[in-house]
């Protein structure tokens, strides 16, 4: 190889290894484009908390969801006596939440009743540490890297789309839970574990380990808490309750209405939307056998009087029907 050749290709090798280090600096390990929530309570999107593709930092589209509790542990000989394991303790209870600069908080209301969504009462209080971006961070450049970061500095806080939480500052003004704790009127949350978040149903669970506040010794215990998103079906026929048929109904339903400027409540018979799964937690093997001829029973019921149940894609299914599978919650 002539001299001036040999020394053409050394030049082009070294340029080429100063080009791959000079690249090595600029493409990092890429980091995920989309943030995968922490369940200790990080990279929270803030549409998690707002009806599906409506969120935006004036948005008044609240996701309206259900909340049930229930023990898991009891101690204490006020807790062990009434408290009952994995028996839900909430009746109907719904929240909607609303995003602050330092606290995500849960208002209890009922959609039924105009005022309580104009003047809702908290629920639950968590802390939020930060609000942000989860964006390419810039190098010196301004040009976008491959490593994402979490950025505080944009933009006021109500337009950062993401949030982290305190799971462990959590406050919970439940009156009917801080009953259950109610020696001296109060009740303490030591520790929040076993955090599970769920965006595609909008769904958030934790289990708290409380105390009353004043005398531990008496009452202790491990509550579950679960959350999902609630969706009420505007072609669900109501059906009014009627004096005369009044020894057939077992079971009414307060709805609320507008009426003279007032809230008013108006009684209706509390009935089902089919089909329906029954969930058998904690239900003994010797009696397995019975839950599932009732329902059989209960199907040919339903069948000989003329009432069909549809799933969501039409199709024709049984009215009620068994989840037999284990489940680690009851609600």
């Amino acid at each position: 190889m002539p001299r001036s050749t040999d020394h053409s290709f050394r030049w082009l090798v070294a340029t080429a290894l100063i080009l791959l280090g000079t690249a090595g600096c600029q493409f990092r390990t890429p980091a995920p484009r989309t943030p995968l929530t922490n369940n200790s309570g990080e990279m929270i999107n803030k549409q998690f908390f707002f009806k599906k593709g409506t969120y935006s930092a004036t948005s008044r589209q609240r996701q309206t969801s259900l909340i049930s509790w229930a023990p898991v542990d009891t101690g204490g000989y006020y807790g062990e006596y009434i408290m009952e394991k994995g028996v839900p303790q909430a009746g109907h209870v719904n929240i909607e939440w609303e995003i602050t600069e330092n606290t995500l908080i849960g208002y209890r209301i009922n959609p039924s009743f105009n005022s309580t969504t104009k003047h809702p009462t908290s629920f639950i209080e968590i802390p939020i540490t930060k609000h942000y971006y989860y964006e390419p961070e810039k190098d010196e450049y301004q040009r976008d890297t491959n490593r994402y970061i979490k950025n505080d500095q944009r933009d006021a806080w109500m337009y950062r789309p993401y949030i982290d939480l305190d799971m462990r500052g959590m406050r919970i003004n439940a009156a009917e839970f801080s009953l259950l704790f109610g020696i001296a009127g109060g009740v303490s949350i030591s520790d929040v574990a076993d955090v599970e978040w769920d965006g595609d149903h909008q769904f958030v669970g934790f289990t708290v380990n409380a105390k009353d506040a004043v005398f531990p010794e008496y009452a202790q215990g491990k509550y579950r808490f679960n959350i999902m998103a609630f969706n009420s079906d505007p072609s669900f026929k109501k059906t009014p309750y009627n004096s005369s048929t009044a020894r057939l109904i077992n079971v009414l339903h307060k709805i609320g209405m507008k009426e003279n400027g007032t809230d008013q409540s108006v009684n209706y018979a509390g009935h089902w939307k089919l089909p329906v799964t029954f969930y058998t937690y904690g239900v003994p093997d010797q009696y397995m056998q019975v839950c599932r001829d009732v329902i059989k029973e209960w199907n040919l019921a339903f069948k000989k009087a003329g009432v069909i149940a549809k799933d969501a894609t039409g199709k024709e299914v049984p009215a009620l029907s068994l989840n037999e599978t284990p489940l680690k919650y009851p609600f």
